[in-house]
């Protein structure tokens, strides 16, 4: 197993703290919106939700290669 340039090691250390960045900011807005328990999402949104994602998934792996 080869070892770690340094631009790589500031890429991993940089890609962490922005992981723990956005987790925080989930915990802290889940936190925020917690008294907001009467909005419900009826089946359309699901099924729009579900194929908004796909499609975004679908098209940033063609654009990757």
């Amino acid at each position: 197993m080869r070892s770690l340039s340094l631009g790589q090691a500031i890429l991993i250390v940089a890609l962490c703290a922005m992981l723990a960045l956005v987790v925080v900011g989930i915990v802290w807005v889940s936190d925020a919106t917690n008294g907001v328990d009467d909005v419900a999402m009826d089946e359309n949104g699901w099924i729009a939700l579900g194929l908004g994602s796909f499609f975004s998934l679908a098209i940033g792996c063609g654009l990757w290669r």
